[in-house]
């Protein structure tokens, strides 16, 4: 929703105008800003009351990052941002045009022409983001999959929900348009007039009910699915399995793949969690990382009073605790990885997963 914040102030001007800077109100705007943009603190607290050992700064600074970092790669790939919008901002900079009843144009056929091409543009756009709900090529869910966008871990629902949006906007402009026609004084309407008005009233009632129970058909079982908290067999019963022999730290890259949220997830709400120390391998040359995690669980040594004052871990030094660490617990990935941990541990899987 950040990446949205532009538009959003843009409207908000666009819309709004003089009236903005009425007195009292830039007050109420920038109180409900900050009350929304309050949830970010929401990750920080809950990790200081949980006693995870995380401040409320590293928490928060790790989150905006991550974001930062997700926005950077998203609009790297330019094209398949345009192509996305296309559907979802562009439609709305229609809509919020404010359309003159008429044109200036004094000729009947030129007012006609005109006021069809204009309708013509709605219907055209109303068929195009019905076309994308069905993730064809060109959809938000279509696009993440490819090559140039994997890794960015988002399904862009806020682009689906704005094309909700204009769908509903453009059927409505359509059902006017086709309802009760205003009688004109200078020309009354004619028979066949009535009829394809009322046929494509009709018409546009059956296609918005048939569309609605396809999209419910083809997405109710993925929905269902989804729903139910399954978690993957190797992740529900290899790791409590692995950890009924002991206390055992579990190394992850902090990658936002499906399978690493889901075993973070099955930690959490498990037994096997209480017994196994979760460690972030790209923050092991942080001092005050480390020192967190001795302060978490004792299967982490405490660091030198030289080293948790340094600005760096050492990598020679990590390599010699990572050794006497697993002398004592043993120390698990749970997907093959690389780096020069490996350069002198070597995996074997168990399980699922590698120690």
């Amino acid at each position: 929703m950040v990446g949205f914040l532009p538009f959003f102030c843009v409207s908000l001007l666009w819309t709004a105008r003089m009236q903005l800077f009425r007195e009292g109100l830039p007050l109420k705007l920038a109180l409900n800003g900050l009350a929304g943009l309050s949830l970010y603190l929401l990750l920080p607290v809950v990790a200081m009351i949980s006693g995870s050992g995380e401040n409320f700064a590293d928490v928060l600074m790790a989150n905006l990052g991550l974001q930062k970092s997700f926005l950077g790669n998203l609009f790297s790939q330019r094209l398949m941002v345009i192509v996305m919008a296309s559907t979802a901002i562009l439609p709305l900079l229609l809509v919020s045009i404010r359309w003159p009843a008429n044109f200036g144009d004094t000729n009947a056929a030129a007012s006609a022409i005109t006021s069809g091409l204009l309708r013509l543009v709605h219907f055209l756009f109303l068929v195009v983001c019905i076309y994308v709900a069905f993730d064809h090529v060109g959809s938000p869910r279509q696009l993440v999959d490819l090559p140039q966008v994997t890794g960015i871990g988002a399904p862009f629902l806020t682009f689906y929900y704005l094309g909700a949006l204009n769908i509903g906007y453009f059927l409505g402009y359509l059902f006017l348009l086709s309802g009760k026609e205003k009688v004109r004084q200078w020309r009354k309407p004619s028979e066949l007039g009535k009829a394809l008005n009322r046929g494509l009233h009709i018409g546009l009632q059956i296609a918005a009910l048939v569309v609605i129970a396809m999209l419910a058909w083809r997405n109710l079982g993925t929905v269902t699915v989804n729903n139910k908290n399954d978690v993957p067999v190797p992740t529900q019963n290899g790791w409590p399995t692995i950890c009924r022999r002991g206390k055992t730290i579990l190394f992850t890259d902090n990658d936002m793949t499906p399978q690493s949220q889901l075993l973070r997830a099955e930690l959490a709400r498990s037994d096997a969690g209480l017994k196994s120390l979760l460690v972030q391998t790209h923050s092991l040359e942080s001092p005050d990382y480390q020192t967190r995690l001795a302060k978490r669980d004792s299967a982490w040594p405490e660091l030198p009073e030289e080293v948790a004052s340094s600005k760096h871990v050492d990598k020679f030094f990590i390599l010699d605790s990572l050794h006497a660490i697993n002398a004592q617990t043993p120390i698990y990935y749970p997907h093959p990885s690389f780096g020069y941990f490996f350069e002198q541990f070597y995996l074997k899987p168990e399980k699922g997963f590698f120690g």
